[in-house]
C-alpha cells in the first residue's frame, strides 16, 4: 500500500517571496525529525532567483540545505533523495520537470521515494505533477488538461484565482469530463494528501480560498456550469 506524503501549494512561498507562513506549517507538518531539506528546481532548470530564495527562506540555523544538481545522475540523485526529510519541488514548466526526470532516471526514484512516505511538497508545477491530471499552459498552446504521474486522483488547478480564465477553463474541462472532478487553490494555500486521500488544507494567506470543483447533474445546471466547495 502507498504511503504518500504529499502537500500540494496552489502558488507563492518563497519561490515568490511571498507567504512565509507556508514553509513555517510545512516544518511543522514534518515535524522535529526534520533535519534535512532539499530543493528541486527542474522546473525551472535550477532558476538563480528561485536557488536563493530557498536558502534565504529556509536558513534558520539549524537545517542541512541542498538542492538537486541538474547533471545529477540517478545513483548520486537516490542516494540525495534519501538523505532528505523533505523534498520541496519548485514551479516552472511541468513538462521540462518530467523531460528532465526522464532523461536522468529520476522519475521512478521520485515516484518510490513517494510512496515510501516521503514528506513532499510541490508548488504550482511541482504539485501539478502528483496529479492524475491538471490543468497546465505547459505545452505552449495555451492552458488544457494533461495527465501527470497519478499518485493523487483527480485533477489540479494551481494559481485558481491569480491567473485570467483558469477557473473557467478548470470548470468547462471538469463539466465536458475531459478533467476529473478536483481541487483549485488560491496562491497561498496548500492541500495535504495522504495515503487515503485529501487531509486537510493549509491557509498562508489571507482571504485565500480551496476549491472543491466537479460536475453539476444536468437539471442543475447554471450559466456557469459548475459546483464549488471552499473551504474558509
Amino acid at each position: 500500500m502507498k504511503q504518500i506524503r504529499i502537500v500540494a501549494i496552489g502558488g507563492g512561498g518563497f519561490c515568490q517571496g511571498t507567504d512565509e507562513g507556508m514553509e513555517t506549517a510545512l516544518l511543522e507538518w514534518v515535524g522535529p525529525q526534520c533535519k534535512n531539506i532539499g530543493f528541486i528546481g527542474s522546473a525551472s532548470n535550477n532558476d538563480q532567483e528561485k536557488l536563493k530564495r530557498f536558502y534565504a527562506r529556509f536558513d534558520r540555523g539549524s537545517y542541512r540545505l541542498d538542492h538537486l544538481r541538474l547533471e545529477m545522475d540517478a545513483p548520486n540523485a537516490c542516494q540525495w533523495l534519501e538523505s532528505q526529510d523533505l523534498i520541496y519541488i519548485g514551479g516552472g514548466n511541468a513538462l521540462t520537470l518530467l523531460d528532465h526526470w526522464r532523461a536522468r532516471g529520476l522519475e521512478t526514484l521520485l515516484v518510490d521515494q513517494a510512496l515510501k512516505g516521503k514528506h513532499i511538497a510541490g508548488v504550482s508545477a511541482g504539485a501539478n505533477i502528483w496529479f492524475e491530471q491538471a490543468l497546465t499552459d505547459a505545452g505552449g498552446q495555451g492552458l488544457s488538461a494533461m495527465r501527470f504521474l497519478g499518485l493523487i486522483p483527480g485533477s489540479f488547478c494551481a494559481h485558481y484565482d491569480q491567473e485570467a480564465d483558469r477557473s473557467t477553463v478548470f470548470h468547462r474541462l471538469i463539466q465536458s469530463g475531459t478533467l476529473e472532478a478536483g481541487f483549485g487553490l488560491d496562491d497561498g494555500v496548500a492541500a495535504l494528501f495522504s495515503s487515503s486521500g485529501f487531509e486537510s488544507i493549509l491557509f498562508a494567506r489571507s482571504g485565500a480560498h480551496a476549491h472543491h470543483v466537479q460536475p453539476l447533474p444536468a437539471a442543475e445546471r447554471s450559466g456557469d456550469d459548475r459546483s464549488i466547495y471552499k473551504t474558509t
